[in-house]
């Protein structure tokens, strides 16, 4: 991710991961998993 040699690497690290975690959690939906996203 950008900007890990200003002390916001952290940051935008775990906001990284975040977006990763809510973009699977879509493509699951779109899958065919609805059980998986009434678990959330």
């Amino acid at each position: 991710f950008p900007g890990s040699n200003n002390g916001t690497g952290l940051f935008q690290t775990i906001v990284g991961l975040k977006i990763r975690d809510l973009y699977e959690q879509i493509i699951a939906e779109r899958a065919g998993a609805p059980t998986e996203a009434a678990k959330v």
